[in-house]
């Protein structure tokens, strides 16, 4: 998606999804082993097909090349998640995504639309967009980079599933294509009965499949035109041809490439982002506290409007009412006694109603 398409996007998810009224149970954790299993066991796939000599994709050199990495990545989000800490987080009623949370339904949209490209511009763009709609939670947005990253990890699941398959369709079309020119080699003539078994065998006919198989076969004997016609007759029931086949599988590689190098980086650039400063600007809490008429909000150091604003989360989830509906009171406050301009100067400030004695 372009930026302009991302932000419609945003829109139209916080118009679509409705939120549980309860929280959900914890589901993440055990998606996160899910793909942690499913990546390692694709790696050792291809890390057998790498020890014993096959010719790999990019994609599948990205894996393996950053298999640790990714591991790494993956005990540090188990790290900083405790059990539990996704029931805390409003959770979806609706969607694909129902009884997740709803800031990593974000988290998997923004990945999936960027194509695992991430990086503070398209995510501040993106949750700003949504938030123009509905606003977030603050917890939802300190939650923002450990769900970009297991949304990450998730493509990765996607990715490297897709490289190891198509890494055993290759390996299965090698075998055929060596049967085939042994066949060739010892007698001609039992090219026919090797067909014969090759189709009784109904092999998967994918698309890798059948490329390797062709490319194997092509220039190697001029009888070998028997078994290409065969899959040029395959494809021609689907409405492809061999040139279609081997132009699509090509793409299909490039975007696996793609796909995987872009994940791998974004999980490198979220450790580089100030969190502190994208989750202040992305606040609807901090921007009503900003207008504190003292302006003493926003001359303290983080850790001050921190204060301010965990103790309006704190009184939100107290109260049953929204961190925006209390920020709005607390303002209100200090404006009423600023204008009086009499008493302590303190009271006119947001900070005297959430840490002081107001």
């Amino acid at each position: 998606f372009s930026g302009a398409q991302l932000e419609s996007h945003a829109r139209s998810l916080a118009s679509e999804r409705s939120l549980a009224d309860r929280s959900g149970r914890e589901m993440l954790l055990h998606r996160l082993a899910e793909n942690e299993t499913i990546i390692r066991r694709s790696y050792e796939d291809v890390a057998k097909s790498v020890r014993q000599g096959h010719p790999q994709t990019p994609a599948a050199k990205w894996l393996v090349e950053n298999f640790s990495f990714i591991e790494e990545q993956i005990d540090q989000v188990r790290l900083l998640f405790p059990p539990g800490y996704s029931r805390q987080l409003p959770v979806l009623a609706s969607g694909p995504l129902r009884h997740y949370p709803r800031v990593y339904d974000l988290a998997i949209e923004l990945v999936a639309h960027t194509d695992g490209r991430v990086d503070a511009e398209n995510i501040t763009q993106f949750i700003r967009a949504y938030q123009t709609v509905h606003p977030l939670k603050l917890g939802e947005l300190w939650a923002v980079p450990i769900m970009a990253s297991l949304a990450l990890v998730e493509n990765l699941r996607r990715v490297s599933r897709r490289i190891a398959w198509r890494r055993r369709q290759w390996g299965a079309a090698v075998v055929w294509s060596r049967r085939f020119i042994e066949a060739i080699q010892d007698d001609p003539k039992s090219l026919i009965t090797i067909l014969a078994d090759f189709v009784q065998s109904e092999p998967v006919k994918s698309s890798p499949f059948l490329a390797e198989l062709t490319a194997c076969l092509q220039g190697t004997h001029p009888a070998m035109e028997l078994v290409i016609n065969w899959v040029e007759q395959e494809l021609s029931e689907r409405g492809q041809t061999l040139e279609m086949l081997q132009q699509a599988e090509s793409q299909d590689q490039a975007a696996d490439h793609a796909s995987i190098s872009h994940s791998i980086a974004s999980l490198r650039q979220l450790g580089r982002i100030d969190w502190r400063e994208t989750v202040e600007s992305l606040s609807a809490v901090e921007a009503i506290l900003l207008q504190d008429p003292s302006d003493t909000h926003g001359r303290e150091d983080f850790r001050s409007r921190d204060l301010c604003r965990r103790e309006i989360e704190d009184l939100s989830r107290r109260s049953g009412r929204e961190e925006r509906d209390v920020a709005a009171t607390v303002l209100r406050l200090a404006t009423e006694q600023a204008q009086r301009r009499e008493g302590d100067p303190r009271e006119g400030t947001v900070g005297y109603y959430l840490v002081g004695e107001g």
